[in-house]
């Protein structure tokens, strides 16, 4: 599950991609928009989509869920085949 956490964590903090001059972060949905400008007289904007972290929390919420049940699956029938 450690892993999957940080997976999740690393998809929704790294820049994903470049759209017409904005980097944007957030995954499944994008939740921060950031411009930097091509020059030094350009001005620094920034926009968060509030919505858009709910959405994200959900459904990583729900895969962290769907991995710690299988885990837990696969451990209750080991534990099943040893007779334990």
């Amino acid at each position: 599950m450690m892993f999957v956490a940080g997976g999740l964590i690393w998809a929704n903090v790294t820049k994903r991609e470049w759209i017409a001059g904005y980097y944007v972060y957030g995954w499944p949905d994008v939740v921060f928009y950031d411009f930097r400008g091509n020059s030094l007289s350009d001005t620094y904007q920034s926009h968060i989509e509030y919505k858009s972290i709910i959405i994200n929390f959900v459904i990583a919420a729900n895969i962290l869920w769907l991995v710690w049940t299988f885990c837990e699956w696969l451990i209750r029938r080991r534990a099943a085949r040893k007779g334990a």
